[in-house]
């Protein structure tokens, strides 16, 4: 009887420690070795609480993100707060909840996964890079100003 509560504890312990070491790493494994997972998978898999404390968003990078949508960052400057802000947002409750799934898509595909440009655009069917990139402006607009109101 006593080994039973003792291997359960163990399970547990090991279940929760594999818990915490995916959602460590699959963030960042995304850009390196799941560049073709499907996006709504990847919107369920990061949907988990744990993420807000593996990656903290400062108000720094909350500017930097705003700066971008505003148009006032490049995309270079601004890559890594917009990482850690879409990681942020997609682990709270409905915080992709109004994006339509180009949106969605385009954010998943090029912030999280780190696509090139041309293969975001010819997946996508937006035409160019230079029209992609407007479409991440706004949205990333778009979604700043939902989040501040």
């Amino acid at each position: 009887n006593n080994f039973n509560v003792h291997d359960t504890l163990h399970r547990e312990s090991l279940i929760n420690d594999i818990t915490y070491t995916f959602h460590a790493q699959f963030p960042l494994q995304l850009g390196e070795f799941y560049r073709d997972l499907d996006v709504n998978l990847i919107l369920a898999l990061l949907h988990n609480p744990i993420s807000l404390a593996l990656f903290p968003f400062t108000a720094h990078e909350q500017q930097h993100v705003q700066a971008f949508g505003e148009g006032y960052q490049s995309y270079e400057n601004c890559c890594g707060a917009l990482w850690k802000w879409l990681i942020n947002l997609l682990a709270r409750p409905n915080g992709f909840a109004e994006c339509s799934v180009l949106d969605q898509g385009l954010i998943v595909k090029k912030i999280l996964q780190k696509n090139s440009w041309e293969s975001v655009t010819d997946e996508l069917q937006l035409g160019n890079s230079k029209s992609a990139m407007r479409l991440l402006r706004q949205t990333i607009q778009r979604m700043c100003n939902k989040q501040a109101g």
